[in-house]
């Protein structure tokens, strides 16, 4: 019986739960569990999160994110939407910040800064991810400090969340969008406002906010005119913004919109602005507005409509639609949604013409979705991912997870490499972006008033406490271009990095008992498997890595020596006798 290497350095593709398992690429596995392949090669543990701003209020879902930015880029001032304390009503609140005037240590009992005028007399207040408890303050000091974990140097930004703006309708999800100088707020039941900087604007220029559609619930800015839609009495209408105002003479921009929200005829001037109805015959309502490129997205349900500034469709030609808002977003110029056309569930990609599915390798992770929480998932994206929350998935027999439960699951799509991985346990109540030191920042909200940095450090660290991330991969199944040849695993020897206390595991057809191989150490680490005999026999071989230390895991490749019948057994009373295919 003979041995033969087989060697594993093109680890590429991510998951690929999908796919006949036998015939599976090199490189993908049936599990990416808080793992990427971000590193070309290589599985690599994901980066970890970490806290951004304070604790808002204890307990309470995020309910919009968003960056306002004036037209001169001096005002940066990241918002974000939140009930308060006894669900009453939401709030919005803005970032105020100041800097240390001095290192601090675990032991700093008084914090100097360069001034406190705008931090509330007491409470907590955010250091480089670290959430920090004081009672008092002074004019350049904050006392009574308890809950520093990490020393931090002069000058780091101390930021603290701030009330803005109080007293919209409890629960309801918020939108934003940037126009002349102004966040404006929707959120599909208070009526329209605008941010200057400093307060909020009901009326007047340049928004006129008192003259748009009565609450609506979607914004998206495009081609100079603010359009918004979702209003209970006109669910199907999009609405449109005049064009800013220009001074006769010069024809600059002088800013200031109007709104015509009774005009349904199509100026293309758009002196007062106007309204069109999106095929109101459909039997559909809008879900999301989207800018992507020369064209506005208008997403119904199960459909999908365009407006480029002069027609939109009369009929449905491309009948997929996106579930929500909060489950589209656009990165690169492709636009990304979770929807559907007749029945399952899909993730597409819109670049023009009809959107083409991408989630076809995760398809029983969508199918698992629980529909009736549909509403809570919510998307974002970096510069090479996309992500979704989509809650609790649970699997029940399935013929790869058997009985399992994965919470508070994200499903990672990665843009160059058009491969899926999966996140857990990261609770997103919604997705933005801040600006922080001219750096743009994916972040995402939780349900506990908590707001978070993506891809910092190497573990999640909610500002109390850091956490382990767990990781977990499952190589793809290994026949050897044999599957019917019976197979014994004598070693495996695992190139790795920064892999301390990974514990590497096989198992042989599929048995839901995998055995230990032992754990990672430096470089290079070889492992004996154990000897011939049954059941450390089988026709097909997997291996599983699992960390869930601090660490940040990486898996360069991997080289197995197997060895193998030279013809196929035949195993009693399954028929037939088997034929001889050579040695692997």
């Amino acid at each position: 019986m003979p041995n033969k290497t087989f060697r594993r350095f093109r680890l590429l593709g991510g998951q690929n739960s999908e796919v006949n398992p036998l015939i599976m690429a090199e490189g993908e596995t049936e599990l990416m569990l808080n793992a990427t392949t971000d590193k070309l090669g290589s599985w690599q543990k994901r980066l970890g999160t970490r806290m951004f701003g304070n604790q808002s209020v204890s307990g309470k879902d995020i309910l919009g994110l968003h960056h306002y930015s004036d037209f001169a880029g001096k005002t940066f001032e990241p918002l974000i939407v939140i009930n308060d304390s006894t669900n009453t009503n939401s709030d919005i609140f803005r970032i105020v910040k100041t800097q240390l005037n001095g290192a601090i240590t675990t032991a700093t009992t008084t914090i100097t800064v360069d001034g406190t005028s705008l931090f509330a007399s007491s409470g907590n207040i955010e250091i480089e991810g670290d959430l920090i408890t004081y009672t008092g303050k002074t004019a350049t000091t904050l006392t009574g400090v308890t809950g520093i974990t990490n020393s931090h140097a002069d000058n780091s930004i101390v930021r603290q969340w701030k009330i803005t703006n109080a007293d919209d309708t409890q629960g309801k999800k918020a939108r934003f969008a940037n126009f002349l100088d102004r966040a404006i707020r929707l959120n599909g039941s208070n009526a329209m406002k605008a941010y200057n900087g400093s307060t909020w604007e009901t009326t007047g220029n340049p928004i006129n906010p008192n003259k748009a559609a009565t609450a609506s619930t979607y914004i998206e800015v495009f081609q100079s005119r603010v359009f918004t839609a979702g209003g209970s009495s006109h669910p199907d209408r999009l609405y449109a913004s005049s064009l800013p105002s220009t001074a006769p003479a010069t024809g600059e921009t002088t800013g200031s919109i109007t709104w015509s929200t009774g005009t349904q005829i199509i100026d293309k001037v758009g002196s007062t602005g106007f309204y069109i109805d999106i095929n109101p015959e459909d039997g559909q309502n809008i879900t999301g507005l989207e800018r992507n490129g020369n064209l506005l997205l208008i997403f119904k349900e199960r459909s999908l409509y365009t407006w480029d500034g002069n027609s939109t469709q009369a009929d449905v030609l491309v009948d997929i639609g996106a579930i929500s808002q909060e489950a589209i977003t656009t990165i690169n110029n492709i636009t990304f949604f979770l929807g559907r056309s007749k029945k399952n569930l899909g993730i597409y990609a819109f670049t023009g013409g009809y959107p083409k599915l991408i989630s076809r390798k995760i398809k029983r992770w969508l199918d698992n979705i629980n529909q009736a929480n549909l509403v809570d998932i919510v998307s974002g994206a970096d510069e090479d991912h996309v992500y979704f929350y989509v809650g609790n998935i649970i699997f029940s027999n399935d013929s790869i997870y058997g009985t399992r439960t994965f919470n508070n699951v994200w499903l990672v799509y990665t843009l160059s490499q058009d491969s899926w991985s999966i996140y857990d346990d990261l609770h997103a109540q919604a997705f933005g972006y801040f600006v922080s030191s001219k750096a743009e920042l994916l972040v995402f909200g939780d349900n506990t008033g908590k707001t978070f940095e993506i891809g910092r450090g190497q573990t999640d660290d909610n500002g109390e406490g850091k956490t382990s991330i767990d990781m977990e991969i499952w190589s793809g199944e290994e026949t050897f271009l044999a599957p019917e040849l019976t197979k014994s695993l004598q070693s495996i020897e695992v190139f790795s990095q920064q892999a301390q206390e990974t514990e590497v595991h096989f198992r042989y057809d599929r048995n839901p008992d995998w055995q230990d191989l032992g754990a990672l150490g430096a470089r290079y680490s070889y492992f004996n498997a154990p000897q011939r005999f049954e059941p450390n026999i089988g026709r097909t071989l997997q291996f599983q890595f699992a960390n869930n230390t601090s660490f940040q895991s990486q898996i360069d490749g991997y080289v197995l020596n197997v060895e193998s019948d030279e013809e196929p057994r035949v195993e009693r009373g399954t028929g037939g006798r088997g034929t001889r295919r050579g040695n692997i």
